[in-house]
């Protein structure tokens, strides 16, 4: 089983499941490899953005630094009076480290104007450094003003302290003269001062409105940057969240895209996978049961073999001495002259001859029970008449052994059943009993109960152990006891055949040295509950004629039988001259022909019958009849026959046959007066048959008129012969069914079909004439 397995894998999985598994594991790849790049391609872009956001983070940052500087300087600069030279390289350093802020700032934004903010922080330094000229410069007038006034009042106090004592006097009006002098001076000074201050104050005020307006122009390029800048942070950073939004759903739809159609994929690959495995395991399944099978046909056909060797040792032991025995006393026929001795030699190679027909219709039984050609036939019958049949029967041969045969009856109860395989299953089992008991007692017994018959045979003969036993009902099985006896082992097999060909059961019980017990179980019903219903399911079989060729003459009585029984004309021959003889005077509906027959096979006779132009030789359906089980219906149709008809077989079988191959081919018959003119007067047998037809169809319809079946079924009989001849007998075989049949037959049914006969006499009425014209012509 595993090389089957391992063949079942290489030729079912090796090329239809690989190419979709290989073409999911590829697409899986595929889309695998989409997803990791989908992936990587997000990654990267979630790093391109988290660089953005640490520019534009930084850029606030350093914009952060700047006005924080900025605003640390401004401060600074409110003190700028009060500097000192430390104080303002302090600022120049503080303004450098913002004017480089600045500049780089400007560099990684362009569009920030920061160069205007450094010229006015550059306009700002330079009117600091005026106001504190001015200042310094006013501090210098103040310090050159100090400087005289002390000068001019020490020159005053000299003057004084020159002109006092003895002159003071005399020189006092001169000393008011003087003064005005030293007054001057000093009014001319404080005009100097004045005008000096007035003109650094004004100067000084012009430079501190310059320094206030550059201020104010940078506070508020510096609030117009700030909020510049922080309008453009907001701007590209609500655009990096729209796009890293976008970003992300649109990453999201495509990781959700692929992942779905992962799914989509896995579950089609597994349904594809599920579908190919439920493939195979069906056809695993299927091989197994192959597997199992072919073993159990190997293990038939050793069985068959063994059978058939029995077979042929059985047939050629029990034959050989009964020829023996024929070809002895034909020998002494041909020699003896005495008239008694002649009977007594034919009398006994009578009795041989007999027996081994009945060993070989033994075998043909067997052979048609096994291969379900039997049928039952039931029909009713009285339980009595068996017990009489067999009692009549094995009486005398118990007696010849001195044996008792006891019969105890069932009664004389009327049941429906096959009484000849009963009769037959009655006789196989007494003559085996009486055969294997030497002494005591046979007993036969029957029991019908609720529809059951109980048929029980009993000896007192030597018996069985459990092994023989299981043994006993196979065909030609031939026990240790049973070696000695006459016959071929068939009894018993036929008889369980039988009995399941009656749909019954058979029990065994046996002791050795006592005895056995055989009871066979048969359902059968009473008369009254099936014999009516058994007569509707009768089929009427419509008449024809057929002509059979076979070279075994009891075989052909045989069939002659069956069709005569059915009401079928049959014509038989046994060689071909006599099978083209009847061709030529009659045309047949059908011909059963032997396929192996010494002078003439099958084949040729079909062959011969094609090539001749003989009666309906072309046309008529040919059925071959074979005994072989190589021939195949197949074969035989494609060889030109119609049918084939497997020996042995039944009546109903041969008339099966014959009625599908009739259904077809009696469609189309045209008349034909061939056969009917071929011997005689043409002219006068034409005018006998318009003669004739025309009474015939008037009487048949005048019987039609009346409604009269019973005259109408005379006419139909009495017309069917000379119309079949004539190819004609169609419209009668319909009648004949319509009148056979078992319905109620409808009367414009009738009217039909006995118009359709009346319509065919008219044509054959008008067709003869149109021939008897022709013959005239020829004639003259």
């Amino acid at each position: 089983m595993k090389s089957w397995n391992k063949l079942l894998g290489q030729s079912l999985c090796s090329q239809p499941l690989l190419a979709p598994i290989a073409v999911g594991y590829i697409t899986k790849i595929i889309i695998i490899s989409c997803i990791v790049y989908a992936g990587i391609h997000e990654w990267k872009e979630m790093k391109a953005r988290e660089v953005e956001v640490r520019g534009i983070n930084r850029q606030k940052h350093d914009m952060n630094d700047i006005y924080v500087e900025m605003l640390s300087l401004s401060l600074l600069c409110e003190t700028f009076m009060e500097w000192n030279e430390q104080d303002f390289l302090t600022f120049r350093k503080r303004k450098q480290h913002i004017d480089s802020l600045l500049y780089e700032f400007n560099n990684s934004n362009p569009n920030s104007h920061m160069d205007s903010i450094r010229t006015l922080w550059k306009d700002k330094e330079l009117y600091m450094q005026k106001i504190i000229s001015l200042v310094h410069k006013q501090e210098e007038v103040s310090q050159e003003i100090a400087a005289q006034i002390p000068v001019i009042a020490r020159q005053s106090e000299r003057e004084t302290n020159k002109k006092g004592g003895l002159l003071k006097r005399l020189f006092r009006k001169r000393d008011k003269a003087d003064s005005p002098s030293t007054a001057s001076m000093l009014y001319a000074l404080n005009q100097k001062v004045v005008g000096e201050h007035q003109a650094y104050t004004r100067e000084l005020a012009e430079q501190t409105n310059y320094l206030a307006g550059k201020n104010r122009m940078l506070n508020k390029q510096l609030q117009q940057m700030i909020v510049h800048m922080d309008k453009a942070a907001r701007t590209e950073l609500k655009k990096r969240e729209d796009r890293i939004a976008k970003a992300e759903k649109q990453s999201f739809a495509v990781v959700i895209g692929l992942t779905a159609f992962m799914i989509l994929l896995l579950v089609g690959s597994y349904l594809v996978i599920h579908r190919y495995m439920i493939r195979i395991n069906r056809y695993k399944r299927r091989l197994e049961d192959t597997v199992r099978q072919l073993r159990q046909t190997v293990v038939e056909n050793k069985k068959l073999i063994e059978a058939r060797k029995k077979i042929m040792l059985a047939v050629t032991h029990d034959l050989r001495s009964p020829l023996a025995t024929i070809s002895s006393y034909a020998e002494l026929l041909a020699t003896e002259r005495r008239t008694l001795k002649r009977k007594e030699y034919n009398q006994n190679i009578r009795q041989v001859a007999e027996y081994m027909a009945s060993m070989l219709n033994a075998l043909l039984g067997f052979f048609r029970l096994e291969s379900g050609k039997e049928k039952a036939s039931p029909a009713p019958f009285r339980l009595c008449s068996v017990m009489e049949v067999l009692e009549t029967d094995f009486l005398p041969l118990a007696a010849g052994k001195n044996l008792s045969l006891n019969m105890e009856s069932a009664g004389d109860a009327v049941v429906v059943g096959d009484k000849k395989r009963i009769i037959q299953i009655g006789s196989n089992l007494l003559s085996n009993a009486i055969k294997f008991t030497e002494q005591g007692t046979v007993t036969l017994r029957t029991r019908f109960e609720k529809g059951i018959l109980a048929l029980t045979v009993e000896d007192t003969g030597t018996g069985m152990d459990d092994e023989e036993q299981a043994r006993i009902f196979t065909a030609f099985e031939r026990l240790p006891n049973a070696i000695a006896e006459e016959g071929v082992g068939l009894g018993l097999s036929i008889v369980k055949s039988l009995v399941e060909l009656l749909e019954g059961r058979i029990e065994l019980t046996s002791r050795k040295g006592v005895g056995s017990r055989f009871t066979v179980y048969l359902p059968l019903p009473v008369a009254e509950e099936s014999v009516n219903g058994n007569d509707k399911d009768r089929i009427p079989i419509q008449p024809f004629t057929v002509l059979v060729l076979d070279n075994d003459t009891v075989l052909l009585a045989a069939i002659r039988e069956m069709f005569a029984h059915h009401g079928v004309t049959c014509t038989v021959c046994e060689n071909t001259r006599d099978l083209m003889e009847h061709v030529r005077c009659q045309s047949y509906d059908l011909l059963i022909t032997d396929l192996k027959m010494p002078q003439m096979n099958g084949f040729e006779v079909l062959k011969l019958l094609r090539m001749a132009k003989v009666g309906n030789s072309r046309s008529i359906p040919v059925i071959a009849a074979t005994a072989s089980g190589s021939c195949k219906a197949e074969d035989l149709r494609e060889a030109g026959f119609s049918a084939c008809l497997k020996k042995p077989f039944s009546a109903e079988e041969l008339l099966q046959v014959c009625a599908e191959c009739l259904g077809n081919e009696r469609q189309l018959e045209q008349i034909d007066f061939h056969t009917l003119l071929e011997h005689g007067d043409k002219k006068a047998m034409l005018d006998t048959l318009i003669e004739e037809t025309a009474k015939d169809m008037e009487a048949v319809a005048e019987s039609a008129e009346k409604n009269d079946h019973e005259a109408l079924k005379e006419w139909v009989h009495h017309l069917t012969c000379s119309w079949e001849i004539i190819h004609a007998g169609k419209p009668l075989r319909e009648l004949f069914a319509l009148l056979q049949g078992s319905g109620e037959l409808s009367v414009e049914e009738l009217k039909r079909t006995v118009q359709k006969v009346l319509d065919k006499g008219k044509e054959i009425i008008y067709l003869a004439q149109q021939a008897k014209k022709i013959y005239e012509s020829d004639c003259y």
